[in-house]
């Protein structure tokens, strides 16, 4: 019997962003009821409505990591969820963020990478020509512009975006005063964005 179940990867342990789909969901056992709560948030949330946000606070190590990956999965493998979200995944660490352009370059980044994933390579590809004129702009037409293309995916996606950001607190702090509020002022007003971040610590900006 114990040849019969897969062997973790070393490393992979201490970074669900390493471990397969099935090995993730073979060590996900301790966080289920707050799974079961998000999914369900999913599913309330009104179409064209902002949604509802969450923000997951807990110790390093509590399993915060593992929790939005497994999200996705949710999200990915439930027939209704799959028609209306698409979740989108990032790095742990987030060192390239100094700018809120940089999350949403992130943002369409991270949009890429699924894309590929579902071998949509046409799609891929027209989105990464776009990407590659977005970074000659300047910093701040290059805020709005990649903001104003996450969007207009969104619509012709006809899918809503998660954001699932783990180190949430390090991305504001990279983030000044403004662009907080910018970034406050969009999550608020925006129905095809929705937010599932991840935090160590109590954050000053969610007051």
């Amino acid at each position: 019997m114990k040849d019969m179940i897969p062997a973790l990867h070393g490393t992979a342990v201490y970074n669900p962003a390493l471990l397969s789909k099935e090995e993730l969901l073979q060590d996900f056992i301790a966080r289920q009821e707050i799974l079961e709560e998000l999914v369900e948030d999913c599913r309330r949330n009104p179409e064209n409505s902002p949604p509802q946000h969450h923000l997951i606070i807990g110790l390093r190590g509590m399993g915060k990591t593992t929790l939005l990956h497994r999200l996705r999965y949710a999200i990915e493998d439930d027939e209704t969820l799959s028609e209306q979200y698409l979740p989108l995944i990032f790095p742990e660490e987030q060192y390239n963020i100094a700018h809120i352009s940089d999350l949403w370059l992130n943002c369409l980044d991270a949009l890429s990478d699924m894309l590929e994933q579902r071998q949509q390579g046409e799609l891929t590809d027209k989105l990464d020509d776009k990407i590659d004129l977005l970074l000659e702009q300047p910093r701040e037409q290059k805020a709005q512009s990649a903001l104003e293309l996450l969007l207009e995916l969104a619509e012709q996606l006809d899918h809503r975006f998660v954001l699932l950001l783990d180190n949430f607190d390090m991305i504001l702090d990279r983030l000044t005063e403004e662009q907080q509020w910018l970034f406050r002022r969009l999550l608020s007003e925006e129905s095809k964005i929705l937010l599932i971040g991840a935090s160590s610590q109590m954050l000053e900006a969610t007051y």
